[in-house]
């Protein structure tokens, strides 16, 4: 393992910002799709059992996920249903309740009508149940063969849109989402496709069950395949400062890169090269940089204690930036335009 520790100030050079590549790639994988962003697809797959409470005239229900501890199925949940608009119907499946020795047995899949959703908990009026035993008014957790799950149908003006770049070929690629370090609010500038040539806003990044891996991003999209054909990525940073930056590619030595405030951690971001964890440091308003070699943010100290300085600041002067030629890419290497 290797660590550096940099404790310099930058207050004399926070009038150089400008935003460069830090990552460059070339996937075979990727596809550019649109979602609705109110959809449950067979990838985002629920793992919690929620509770459910009828009426006693069953026209109205309490779907409970108020104890739920998975924060991936509330992060999904709340992606669903915030924001929807009272009305809207959803579906639910795989609903199949049974209590063995006890005869008390439901099928509560099918339609219901979306009311609210408050503390993550789903208030509906079920328009259309397949088998709701009329005598059990609350149906428990433990009692659900599997958790049930959702679907919607929505209405045309109950429709949003989302962005979704896919690589089908998974994350244990050199080039892939998951080794390139990308996270929430990165840059990317894509590059060889027929209608998608440029610089998007990453809005989350997502591994499915299939192994595939989803970025969301904040730009409009237009539907196109590249699967089987190369499409360029570049990774874009802040750079604050003077630091020479320069853009890797192929494999690379990644590692840990925590921000310290007051010496407390309080971000950690992986898979980064030591020139990544430059940008993120300096981002994040922090004043030392930190990076752990071959390691996870699992194994990155919460406090930094502080140690001899062996890394050395880069000169002021400028790399000339890794281009796609190196990698077999020919078309032209475009200006950044961010």
């Amino acid at each position: 393992m290797m660590y550096y520790q940099n404790r310099y100030y930058l207050a004399s050079q926070q009038n150089s910002i400008e935003n460069i590549p830090t990552r460059i790639g070339i996937f075979l994988g990727l596809d550019f799709t649109t979602n609705l962003t109110l959809e449950l697809n067979t990838n985002k797959y629920l793992s919690t059992i929620p509770s459910f409470s009828f009426s006693t005239n069953f026209t109205k229900v309490l779907i409970d996920y108020s104890n739920s501890q998975n924060k991936t199925d509330l992060s999904l949940l709340n992606g669903l249903f915030s924001g929807l608009s009272a009305g809207t119907t959803f579906t639910i499946s795989s609903a199949i309740y049974t209590i063995d020795g006890q005869g008390s047995e439901a099928n509560l899949n099918g339609t219901y009508e979306f009311e609210s959703f408050i503390g993550n908990v789903i208030v509906a009026t079920p328009v259309s149940i397949t088998n709701a035993n009329q005598r059990l008014f609350r149906y428990e957790p433990d009692y659900f063969v599997n958790p049930p799950q959702f679907g919607l149908s929505l209405s045309p003006q109950g429709r949003q849109t989302e962005y979704v770049i896919v690589n089908a070929l998974g994350k244990d690629k050199v080039n892939s989402f998951n080794l390139f370090g990308i996270y929430p609010n990165d840059k990317i500038k894509i590059t060889g496709t027929r209608y998608n040539n440029k610089t998007f806003t990453v809005k989350s990044v997502a591994l499915n069950k299939d192994g595939s891996e989803n970025i969301v991003v904040m730009e409009g999209i237009t539907q196109e395949s590249g699967f089987g054909s190369r499409i360029g990525l570049e990774l874009i940073q802040k750079k604050i400062g003077n630091d020479v930056i320069t853009a890797a590619t192929g494999e690379a030595v990644l590692g840990a890169c925590p921000v310290y405030e007051n010496n407390i951690r309080t971000l950690c971001f992986e898979n980064q090269t030591r020139d990544q964890c430059i940008c993120r440091t300096t981002e994040n308003g922090e004043s030392s940089v930190n990076w752990y070699s071959n390691q996870t943010c699992i194994s990155t100290p919460e406090s930094l204690i502080l140690q001899t300085n062996n890394f050395v600041p880069a000169s002021s002067n400028t790399n000339a930036l890794a281009s796609l030629a190196s990698l077999g890419y020919f078309n032209s290497f475009n200006s950044i335009n961010t």
